[in-house]
Formats: structure tokens, sequence, C-alpha cells
């Protein structure tokens, strides 16, 4: 019998043993694993709000150029119809060069949508909207700028005499009428532009800000 208990105790010492170590283990593990799991965790909320952050500043971006837009849209279609209610009456109005006629838009914040770690954030389908609407932003900058370079070189080259830039009619010569043509390009592409971004743009970028918020 001594012989029997001599073995036995051993034997339930290791089990004891080994229980208090598999216990102990499991501890570690789940403590491990969960700071794990939390700093993951803690790491997707982080990226999270960087994404969320940066769809703000998007929607802040788009609504300055909203503004400028619109702006644009105002300014011409306030000059294009100054001219032609001018001309209308038997004036012969200067072509000026008309520095209220602006379209300063840097679009730093647009154009890092195509940046990979934004690109995911925005998604495939709203990059390619973002493409095409920054493709006419650029052209009607273009075309603003060199609206203002030729009116220049118009105001030097003819001095501004009425007798140069319109015929016996009143009528302003074919050679000049690109001054009410580009008025004209300005007035409906902003006005469509501006409907674009404030119907369609920012609510699209809203409802991603809310998407990532959830």
């Amino acid at each position: 019998m001594k012989s029997s208990n001599m073995f036995t105790r051993p034997l339930r010492l290791i089990r004891l043993h080994w229980r208090r170590l598999l216990s102990e283990l499991l501890v570690v593990f789940v403590g491990v694993y969960g700071a794990f799991m939390l700093n993951n965790y803690r790491e997707k909320q982080h990226v999270q709000q960087q994404r969320v952050n940066y769809l703000e500043s998007f929607k802040e971006e788009l609504v300055n150029v909203e503004k400028l837009t619109d702006n644009l849209a105002i300014v011409s279609d306030t000059l294009l119809t100054r001219y032609k209610r001018a001309i209308a009456n038997g004036e012969r109005p200067m072509l000026n060069v008309h520095l209220d006629l602006v379209y300063p838009i840097n679009m730093l914040i647009i154009r890092s949508a195509f940046n990979e770690q934004h690109f995911e954030a925005i998604g495939s389908e709203y990059v390619a909207k973002i493409s095409n609407g920054s493709n006419i932003i650029s052209l009607l900058q273009e075309r603003v700028e060199m609206f203002h370079d030729k009116s220049r070189d118009l105001l030097i080259y003819t001095g501004g005499d009425p007798d140069v830039l319109y015929d016996k009619n009143g009528t302003l010569k074919p050679a000049y009428q690109w001054y009410l043509q580009d008025l004209a390009y300005f007035k409906v592409v902003s006005r469509q532009l501006q409907q674009v971004i404030e119907k369609e743009a920012i609510p699209d970028i809203e409802r991603l800000i809310q998407q990532k918020e959830e």
C-alpha cells in the first residue's frame, strides 16, 4: 500500500502542475490575443477616422469650388447681358479686360483622390466622376486665362477704338465675335458644372462620409 501511495501522490502533483500551467498559458494567450485584437480595432478605427477626415476636407473643397463656379456663372452672365443690351441700344462698348472674371481653383484635395491611399476611401465609381469633373474645371480655367490674354492683346491692338471693333451698323465685327461667344461659354458651362457639384458631387461625398461613420 505504501508503494502505491508513493506513486499516486507524484502523479496527482504532476496533473495539478500541468493544469495550473495550462491555466496560466490560457490566461496569457487570452491576454495577448485580446491586446492584439484591441490594437487591431484601434488601428482600423484610426484608418477609418483618417478616411472620414479626408472626405470632410474633400467636401469643403467641393463647396468652395461650387461657390467659385457659381460666381463665374454670375459674372459672365452679367457681362454678357450688359454687352448685348448696350449693342442692342445702339452703343458700341469697349471690349475690356475684366479682372472680376476669375476662376482661381487649385484642386489640391480633388487631385489627391487619385492617390492610392485615398482611392479606396472614395471608390473607383466616384473617382471616375471626379476625373471627369476635374477635367472640365481645368478646361474652364484654361479658357478663362486665354480669354484674359486675348482681351489684353485686343485692347493693345485696337486701343479700344469702337470704329475698329464695330461695323457701320453698330454690330461687332466677325473677327471680334469670340469675345461675346467666350462669355456665353463661361456662362453655360459654369452654370452646368455648378449644378452638378451642388446636386450630385456634394451629396455623393456626404453619403460616403455617412457610410464611413456607420
